[in-house]
């Protein structure tokens, strides 16, 4: 199911699709506020969460991702030129 919530979210859901198993469900967010954009992801499957986060910035073009699947899950950050950047704190 896709909604659009309030003026600077989009969120789709989605429930036992043709890649997850019944009871498994899989949701996604894009944000806006301002200049910096966010987009989560989460699917929920019965044996555990697999979960995303991307967040940038529009104008000064750097940012940070967070998956359990690079970087043993740790946030890793980019620079103005998409160069590796070490995240602030």
């Amino acid at each position: 199911m896709w909604s659009h919530p309030e003026p600077d979210l989009w969120t789709i859901d989605l429930d036992e699709h043709g890649l997850l198993r019944p009871g498994e469900t899989t949701h996604a967010e894009y944000r806006v506020s301002g200049n910096a954009r966010t987009m989560t992801y989460a699917t929920v499957f019965t044996t555990g969460t697999n979960e995303f986060e991307a967040r940038w910035d529009t104008v000064r073009r750097d940012g940070s991702l967070i998956t359990p699947v690079y970087n043993a899950g740790q946030r890793v950050c980019w620079g103005n030129h998409l160069e590796n950047a070490t995240c602030p704190s």
